[in-house]
Protein backbone atom coordinates (compact mmCIF):
# COMPACT_ATOMS: atom_id res chain seq x y z
CA UNK A 1 0.00 0.00 0.00
CA UNK A 2 2.86 2.25 0.76
CA UNK A 3 4.07 2.38 -2.87
CA UNK A 4 0.81 3.07 -4.08
CA UNK A 5 0.40 5.59 -1.95
CA UNK A 6 3.38 7.12 -2.90
CA UNK A 7 2.60 7.17 -6.88
CA UNK A 8 -0.79 8.27 -5.90
CA UNK A 9 1.09 11.58 -4.22
CA UNK A 10 3.34 11.77 -6.76
CA UNK A 11 0.53 11.49 -9.78
CA UNK A 12 -1.41 14.13 -7.89
CA UNK A 13 1.54 16.76 -7.91
CA UNK A 14 1.18 15.93 -11.55
CA UNK A 15 -1.71 16.93 -11.82
CA UNK A 16 -1.77 20.01 -9.06
CA UNK A 17 0.93 21.92 -11.60
CA UNK A 18 -0.84 21.12 -14.80
CA UNK A 19 -3.91 22.39 -13.44
CA UNK A 20 -2.34 25.68 -12.43
CA UNK A 21 -1.49 25.77 -15.97
CA UNK A 22 -5.50 25.21 -16.73
CA UNK A 23 -4.01 23.21 -19.46
CA UNK A 24 -7.17 20.79 -19.62
CA UNK A 25 -10.47 22.80 -19.20
CA UNK A 26 -13.56 22.36 -20.71
CA UNK A 27 -16.28 24.96 -20.93
CA UNK A 28 -14.70 26.41 -17.54
CA UNK A 29 -14.46 22.77 -16.44
CA UNK A 30 -11.19 21.32 -14.68
CA UNK A 31 -11.13 18.17 -16.76
CA UNK A 32 -7.52 17.35 -15.26
CA UNK A 33 -9.45 17.95 -11.76
CA UNK A 34 -11.41 14.83 -12.60
CA UNK A 35 -8.40 12.66 -14.54
CA UNK A 36 -6.24 12.74 -11.11
CA UNK A 37 -9.67 11.56 -8.96
CA UNK A 38 -10.07 8.77 -11.80
CA UNK A 39 -6.75 7.85 -11.78
CA UNK A 40 -6.33 8.02 -7.95
CA UNK A 41 -9.27 7.40 -6.07
CA UNK A 42 -10.34 3.84 -7.51
CA UNK A 43 -6.95 2.40 -6.05
CA UNK A 44 -7.40 4.01 -2.37
CA UNK A 45 -10.74 3.07 -2.16
CA UNK A 46 -9.54 -0.71 -3.14
CA UNK A 47 -6.68 0.07 -0.71
CA UNK A 48 -9.47 -0.43 2.03
CA UNK A 49 -10.38 -3.70 0.85
CA UNK A 50 -6.64 -4.66 0.48
CA UNK A 51 -5.95 -3.71 4.02
CA UNK A 52 -8.16 -6.11 5.40
CA UNK A 53 -7.77 -9.06 3.05
CA UNK A 54 -7.24 -12.27 4.57
CA UNK A 55 -11.25 -12.02 5.82
CA UNK A 56 -12.66 -10.49 3.26
CA UNK A 57 -14.84 -13.18 0.78
CA UNK A 58 -14.25 -12.99 -2.91
CA UNK A 59 -11.39 -10.52 -1.77
CA UNK A 60 -10.42 -10.76 -6.04
CA UNK A 61 -13.81 -9.51 -7.21
CA UNK A 62 -14.58 -6.90 -4.57
CA UNK A 63 -11.50 -5.10 -5.61
CA UNK A 64 -12.41 -5.36 -9.19
CA UNK A 65 -15.98 -3.98 -8.67
CA UNK A 66 -15.03 -1.47 -6.65
CA UNK A 67 -12.36 -0.19 -8.70
CA UNK A 68 -14.54 -0.22 -11.45
CA UNK A 69 -17.63 1.40 -9.52
CA UNK A 70 -15.46 4.23 -7.99
CA UNK A 71 -14.09 4.86 -11.64
CA UNK A 72 -17.22 5.13 -13.05
CA UNK A 73 -18.88 7.24 -10.32
CA UNK A 74 -16.44 10.06 -11.31
CA UNK A 75 -16.55 9.88 -15.46
CA UNK A 76 -20.23 10.09 -14.31
CA UNK A 77 -19.65 13.23 -12.18
CA UNK A 78 -17.36 14.53 -15.11
CA UNK A 79 -19.80 14.37 -17.93
CA UNK A 80 -22.47 15.82 -15.84
CA UNK A 81 -20.20 18.32 -15.25
CA UNK A 82 -19.61 19.06 -18.85
CA UNK A 83 -23.37 19.61 -19.22
CA UNK A 84 -24.04 23.17 -19.01
CA UNK A 85 -27.71 23.89 -17.18
CA UNK A 86 -29.67 23.15 -14.34
CA UNK A 87 -30.09 19.19 -13.40
CA UNK A 88 -34.20 19.37 -13.28
CA UNK A 89 -36.95 21.82 -14.47
CA UNK A 90 -39.87 20.34 -12.75
CA UNK A 91 -41.52 20.64 -9.28
CA UNK A 92 -39.37 18.15 -6.88
CA UNK A 93 -42.83 19.24 -4.44
CA UNK A 94 -44.96 17.19 -7.21
CA UNK A 95 -42.06 14.52 -7.56
CA UNK A 96 -42.34 13.72 -3.97
CA UNK A 97 -46.35 13.49 -4.08
CA UNK A 98 -46.55 11.19 -7.24
CA UNK A 99 -43.03 9.96 -7.49
CA UNK A 100 -43.78 10.25 -11.18
CA UNK A 101 -39.75 10.79 -12.76
CA UNK A 102 -42.18 12.97 -15.12
CA UNK A 103 -43.01 15.59 -12.88
CA UNK A 104 -39.34 15.89 -11.62
CA UNK A 105 -38.31 17.17 -15.32
CA UNK A 106 -35.08 15.46 -15.74
CA UNK A 107 -32.53 16.59 -18.39
CA UNK A 108 -29.92 15.44 -19.57
CA UNK A 109 -27.42 16.56 -17.18
CA UNK A 110 -29.21 14.42 -14.49
CA UNK A 111 -29.06 11.42 -16.52
CA UNK A 112 -25.46 11.43 -16.36
CA UNK A 113 -24.90 12.40 -12.96
CA UNK A 114 -27.76 9.35 -11.82
CA UNK A 115 -25.32 6.44 -12.11
CA UNK A 116 -22.37 8.53 -10.40
CA UNK A 117 -24.52 9.17 -7.54
CA UNK A 118 -26.02 5.52 -7.39
CA UNK A 119 -22.40 4.39 -6.94
CA UNK A 120 -21.85 7.12 -4.46
CA UNK A 121 -24.53 5.91 -2.47
CA UNK A 122 -23.42 2.00 -2.85
CA UNK A 123 -19.85 3.03 -1.75
CA UNK A 124 -20.92 5.10 1.21
CA UNK A 125 -23.83 2.78 2.34
CA UNK A 126 -23.25 -0.67 1.62
CA UNK A 127 -19.01 -1.15 0.54
CA UNK A 128 -18.15 0.85 3.67
CA UNK A 129 -20.60 -0.47 6.40
CA UNK A 130 -19.97 -4.22 4.84
CA UNK A 131 -16.39 -3.51 5.19
CA UNK A 132 -16.68 -2.20 9.16
CA UNK A 133 -19.05 -5.61 9.72
CA UNK A 134 -16.20 -7.74 8.09
CA UNK A 135 -13.47 -6.37 10.30
CA UNK A 136 -15.51 -6.04 13.37
CA UNK A 137 -16.98 -9.91 13.06
CA UNK A 138 -13.58 -11.19 12.30
CA UNK A 139 -12.08 -9.55 15.63
CA UNK A 140 -10.85 -6.20 14.43
CA UNK A 141 -7.76 -5.04 15.95
CA UNK A 142 -7.69 -8.54 18.69
CA UNK A 143 -7.25 -10.66 15.15
CA UNK A 144 -4.52 -8.61 13.95
CA UNK A 145 -6.79 -6.77 11.70
CA UNK A 146 -5.29 -3.29 11.12
CA UNK A 147 -5.15 -0.75 14.09
CA UNK A 148 -7.91 2.48 13.73
CA UNK A 149 -9.69 0.40 10.78
CA UNK A 150 -13.24 2.00 11.75
CA UNK A 151 -11.70 5.84 11.85
CA UNK A 152 -10.19 5.22 8.65
CA UNK A 153 -13.90 3.70 6.82
CA UNK A 154 -15.58 6.77 8.81
CA UNK A 155 -13.01 9.28 7.62
CA UNK A 156 -13.26 8.15 3.85
CA UNK A 157 -17.38 7.70 4.03
CA UNK A 158 -17.41 11.41 5.38
CA UNK A 159 -15.01 12.85 2.51
CA UNK A 160 -16.68 10.04 -0.41
CA UNK A 161 -20.41 12.04 1.09
CA UNK A 162 -19.10 15.66 0.80
CA UNK A 163 -17.30 14.78 -2.09
CA UNK A 164 -19.54 16.48 -4.79
CA UNK A 165 -19.42 19.95 -3.32
CA UNK A 166 -16.08 20.21 -4.26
Amino acid sequence: CRKTNQAICLFQIAVGVLTVQRWLHINNVNGFRYLGYAMTCPPMQVELIILIAPVVPCYWVNCVFTYLLTFAMLIGGYGASLIPGIVYTGSVQSFVKSWNLDDLGMTTKAWWLLPSVACQLYLSFVQIPMLALIYLANGGEKAGLPHNYLKLLAIVSITWLSFPAW
